[in-house]
């Protein structure tokens, strides 16, 4: 997910940088303070004002909808829903739900009931009924209700002295007239909450979002789509809830392999995958049509699956791989029944049924506060905590001579106040960014060809193309989509391992990135650059893949260094958070002090054996040098300049981050918070 995470911020300071390009507003924190509370004694008093608020707390007001208990002759009984209907003239009850407490229905009195389907003759049975705190006998006709929602129909003959408040569910409970417990409403077939209810929960649950991601750092795929998942599993319940979602994640998951094979633009792919995770929900809804549970979940869930399903974990899959997909999935579904939980709590229903429209602009105002958040994530704790001598642990405040960290609050806020939008765009464009590197001076590789279009695949001269190129999507992240010719055998180049790169699979990956498979934007352009392999000294520290230097600058002075070296484990990739080699440089050396994989400390690489303290980065001046020219030359305050040294050019500027990750923070040993430069070796 970091990729995909990388995205949705750099699309977040992208549109929100212009707000701050002329000075962030600081906000104190006292005036904070006092909007918060404001806003909660507004809301108390719109709560204590409001002429529902009397109505829900009545011992003599129930839903439409509630769960009742039902005694038959042998004692056994069944707590079910009821449909509570003043409109009704008599008590109804399903066949198999009357046969289940003992009723014997061949021996009962009948009576004969006119219907849209008729006249017939049903049994009719005196059943104990619990309602609400109240006991009475229900004089119930036996029917099938299968296709019901509710296998109990209580008429005004049975609720005498009852008001039942319209739109509303699960008000009590078959031994209290108290509103039933979160845990009892989502394992409930039922709805539970009215649709204006429901709408104003949506911001609370956004809010409840907003403080797991900000406040406790937790992950989960994209913002709202918990918060849609959290509202399903609030009205159909988790019985029926969560192993629906299961089904669809896993026949989402099962068709990507399959569509992948297709080669469908990306468009068609989501179009195809949307039309199958439909299908298995109507099939679903019609399965489970005979038990009554289809209602619920026809108003809840067919946009809300398909859009999570298709869309959220086929963009984490694409970027990070299949393991963050399934647990991003996973910690979207956990996060949406905590959420859910907290939703359904009876103080909380309350206030959204007594107060909507106050509640919502309640939560407006207390989640633009969260956002202002600027301090450690809870998560971060653990992230950059020590993990003993020498392992480039950082601690939260002086720990053993390490400087406080820098954590992804006050880095997006940073960025979006320093950097403008144009800027963040600029570096989002390969292509770009290489046309202003080279028009101040700072050395990157050319591009050989820009294909913007589909129809300029067959004009593009294939023969022109040197023997060795690298093929790259323009906005692509972590990596994604890179194609590599390494030699031409005939009409035909090869691959690193020797295999057989033809016209016609050159022409098929053109397509796949210009039709943006490889990009978190429907189109992206093509580009063919020169092949870079790495200088020898730096081959020989890695396994495959191709090493690179990430240099993060405060203007043109560069704060933190670290070479990234590929492993098997990574798959080539110099990605930290895939497992590649962090390797912290000297900035005045551009020597290795120390190394990290994940936050174990390693002396020599993984695959290679080959040591690494000590080892020099060639051409160490110039790296400085290139990475100082990147503030001036995309107009970002705070660069993160990927750097190769290139074996026969020298050191190149691959491309410039916006927002660069914050575990150089852990291989360093030195917190991007403090203002000098770091130590040569953590204490």
């Amino acid at each position: 997910m970091h990729d995909l995470q990388k995205y949705e911020e750099s699309v977040e300071s992208g549109r929100t940088a212009g707000a701050h390009r002329g000075g962030r507003m600081k906000i104190p924190v006292f005036v904070k303070v006092l909007a918060a509370v404001a806003c909660l004694g507004f809301l108390l008093m719109a709560v204590l004002g409001s002429p529902d608020r009397p109505l829900s707390r009545s011992e003599e007001v129930v839903g439409e909808r509630e769960m009742v208990r039902i005694t038959g002759p042998s004692g056994a009984s069944s707590e079910v829903l009821a449909l509570i209907d003043t409109g009704a003239s008599a008590s109804s009850v399903d066949t198999a739900l009357a046969k289940e407490p003992g009723f014997d229905l061949d021996a009962a009195p009948r009576i004969t009931v006119a219907s849209a389907l008729g006249r017939e003759k049903r049994p009719v049975v005196d059943a104990p009924v619990r309602l609400a705190g109240r006991s009475f006998v229900a004089k119930l006709s036996v029917n099938n209700r299968s296709k019901r929602e509710t296998p109990v129909l209580l008429g005004r003959q049975e609720v005498q002295g009852l008001q039942v408040a319209v739109g509303k569910r699960l008000l009590t409970q078959p031994d209290s007239a108290d509103a039933p417990s979160a845990p009892r409403i989502l394992f409930a077939k039922a709805p539970a909450v009215d649709p204006v209810s429901m709408m104003a929960l949506l911001p609370l649950a956004a809010l409840l979002i907003v403080v797991l991601r900000v406040v406790v750092g937790l992950n989960t795929l994209g913002t709202f789509s918990p918060v849609l998942l959290a509202l399903a599993y609030a009205q159909a319940g988790l019985p029926l809830g969560v192993p629906l979602t299961l089904v669809m994640f896993a026949l989402g998951f099962a068709m990507q392999p399959l569509l992948r094979r297709l080669h469908l633009p990306r468009g068609a792919r989501l179009g195809v995958l949307i039309a199958v995770v439909t299908s298995g929900l109507i099939a679903s809804q019609l399965t489970l049509g005979g038990f009554g549970l289809s209602d619920s979940w026809g108003m809840s869930l067919p946009v809300v699956v398909t859009a999570i399903v298709t869309e959220r974990p086929w963009e984490a899959w694409d970027l990070d791989g299949v393991k963050a997909a399934a647990v991003g999935a996973t910690l979207a579904m956990g996060t949406a029944v905590l959420v859910a939980l907290l939703l359904l709590t009876p103080y909380v229903r309350e206030i959204a049924e007594a107060v909507p429209l106050q509640l919502a602009l309640v939560c407006a105002v207390w989640t633009a506060i969260a956002g202002t958040y600027r301090g450690l994530r809870l998560s971060e704790l653990f992230r950059f905590a020590p993990r003993g001598e020498g392992a480039g642990g950082l601690g939260v405040i002086r720990l053993r001579g390490w400087d406080p960290v820098m954590g992804m609050n006050l880095r997006n806020a940073r960025i979006a106040r320093h950097n403008s939008s144009a800027a963040i765009r600029l570096v989002n464009d390969k292509h770009a960014t290489k046309e202003a590197l080279a028009a101040a001076g700072a050395p990157t590789s050319p591009s050989l060809a820009l294909l913007r279009s589909r129809r300029e695949i067959a004009a593009l001269d294939r023969d022109g193309l040197p023997d060795t190129w690298a093929l790259k999507p323009n906005q692509s992240l972590g990596g994604n989509g890179i194609l590599l010719a390494f030699g031409r055998r005939r009409l035909n180049w090869t691959s690193s391992s020797g295999k057989r790169i033809t016209r016609e699979l050159v022409a098929d990956q053109l397509r796949r990135i210009l039709d943006g498979d490889f990009s978190p934007r429907p189109t992206d352009w093509a580009l063919f650059e020169p092949l870079i392999r790495a200088h020898p000294d730096l081959a020989r520290l890695s396994h495959q893949g191709l090493p690179d230097i990430r240099v993060i600058c405060d203007r043109d002075r560069p704060r933190l260094a670290v070479l990234r070296l590929p492993t098997r484990f990574s798959g080539g990739r110099a990605n930290l958070h895939q497992k590649a080699i962090g390797a912290a440089v000297d900035l005045s050396t551009g020597r290795i002090t120390h190394a990290l994989v994940g936050k174990e400390p390693t002396e020599t690489h993984p695959d290679t054996s080959a040591r690494l303290i000590g080892a020099t980065v060639p051409h160490w001046p110039e790296v400085l040098d290139a990475a100082r020219r990147c503030a001036a030359a995309t107009g970002l305050h705070s660069p993160g300049a990927d750097i190769v040294v290139d074996a026969d050019r020298g050191p190149l500027i691959l491309e410039v981050n916006a927002r660069p990750g914050l575990r150089v923070q852990n291989v360093t040993g030195h917190g991007l918070m403090a203002p000098t430069t770091p130590p040569r070796r953590p204490r």
